[in-house]
Parts: structure tokens; C-alpha cells; sequence
């Protein structure tokens, strides 16, 4: 039996951009490992400065494949569950979902931009694949009345014959008013 362990860590510096009417859109980039503040500017509907900030970073934990064919790992954003199929079993570690929070104007409607997959590597150059990243966000998502807004994310993490290592990557999440 082939027995090599992994683990897969999607690092989460977060790209924001805000919609400002006629003038370009404005983008920064937010280190959560750097502790660096979040981003934030004034958009077009609101005075108020809209933010995301992460609180929890998605962690597919210790994986092993078991054999060449490599599988799949998903990680259910609302209920945190994780389940592998094909070649891959898991070791060790909690699977944990992502956590992020939007602030913003108090009521105010927005979009959040999620792109399809990501690309992760590991320090060796190894490359392994997360799709389907989807959200617990209503379909048309608004800040509450304090103007916050929280939200989990997960996917699917695509594993190949040839990966192992601790594997990472940044999803840009961009967050507009409406």
C-alpha cells in the first residue's frame, strides 16, 4: 500500500475591490499571516467603509493517497463535514470550513465575487486543485443592521499521484456594494 501523507492549508489573504461609479476600481490586498488591516475605501451607495476580514482560514487537514489514481476532498461550507472519495483518506487534524466577515454600511446590499477554483502548491512545486468554492451566502446578501455580514466557505480539493507536501493557496474574494 502506498501511504503518503499531505496536508492541504488554503491560506486566505484576501483581495477586495469596491465599485466606485465613474471612478476605477479600487483593489488592495490583505495578509491575514501578516496581520496586515483589511482593506477599505468608500463605495458609491454607502459612506461607510466596506471590509472583509478572515477568521478562519479552510484547512483540508492530514490527507493521505493510497495509491496512484489520487481522488477528492470536499469540505461542506454550511455544515463543515469533511468527505473523501477515490485514493485519499484522511489522517489526522480537523477540517475546518472558512470564516470570513464583511463590514460594512448598515443594510446595505452587496455582491461577493468567488472565483472557481484555485491553483495550491507546496514548497516542492507540487500542485493540487480546489473547485466548486461555495459559500453559506444567500443568494442576494445584505449586511444586518449593525452592518456585518458573516459567512463560511468550502470546496473541492482535486489530489494527484504526485502530490504530497503542505500544500497552499490564496483565493481572491472580491466584495462590492450593490
Amino acid at each position: 500500500m502506498l501511504l503518503r501523507p499531505f496536508h492541504f492549508l488554503v491560506c486566505l489573504p484576501i483581495l477586495t475591490g469596491l465599485a466606485f461609479g465613474d471612478l476605477s476600481a479600487a483593489r488592495a490586498q490583505c495578509r491575514l499571516c501578516a496581520e496586515q488591516p483589511g482593506f477599505s475605501a468608500t463605495a458609491k451607495k454607502s459612506n461607510v467603509p466596506l471590509r472583509i476580514s478572515i477568521s478562519a482560514e479552510l484547512d483540508f487537514a492530514r490527507l493521505a493517497l493510497t495509491g496512484p489514481a489520487g481522488g477528492q476532498v470536499t469540505i461542506d461550507p454550511e455544515t463543515g463535514v469533511r468527505s473523501t472519495t477515490g485514493q485519499v483518506v484522511a489522517l489526522s487534524g480537523m477540517a475546518l470550513t472558512g470564516r470570513a466577515e464583511i463590514i460594512g454600511g448598515k443594510n446595505e446590499k452587496i455582491r461577493v465575487d468567488i472565483p472557481a477554483s484555485i491553483l495550491l502548491t507546496a514548497p516542492d512545486g507540487g500542485t493540487a486543485e480546489l473547485t466548486q468554492i461555495e459559500t453559506d451566502l444567500p443568494n442576494r446578501p445584505k449586511l444586518d443592521k449593525d452592518g456585518r455580514l458573516l459567512f463560511t466557505f468550502g470546496g473541492l480539493l482535486r489530489v494527484r499521484n504526485s502530490s504530497d507536501g503542505q500544500f497552499r493557496g490564496r483565493i481572491p474574494i472580491t466584495v462590492d456594494y450593490e
